[in-house]
């Protein structure tokens, strides 16, 4: 795909914020895009709290038919939608003995 990155919001770049808040912001912004269908993934790269946002992006994903993955070496976060044979209780996952 050739073309560029779409920035967030400027309010996401505001002066006031410190750098742990405004990747949060940014995780619930990609929660948003995914979980209303807009994304099928969303990763954000160069994150300096990784791990924070993880833990933020898991707590705010609740029961939302979502991963939430951590790639360590790249400082990146990855929230995807779940296929449907991923979501917990589907009858697909149960009759293969995951369920």
């Amino acid at each position: 795909m050739d073309r560029a990155p779409t920035p967030f919001p400027s309010a996401l770049s505001s002066t006031a914020l410190d750098p742990l808040e405004r990747e949060l912001l940014e995780v619930d912004a990609a929660i948003a895009l995914v979980v209303g269908g807009v994304a099928r993934r969303v990763r954000l790269a160069n994150l300096a709290r990784p791990e924070a946002a993880a833990a933020h992006g898991a707590a705010a994903a609740g029961g939302l038919p979502i991963r939430i993955r951590l790639e360590r070496n790249a400082r990146t976060l990855c929230v995807e939608a779940l296929k449907v044979d991923e979501v917990a209780g589907h009858p697909s996952r149960a009759s293969r003995g995951f369920g």
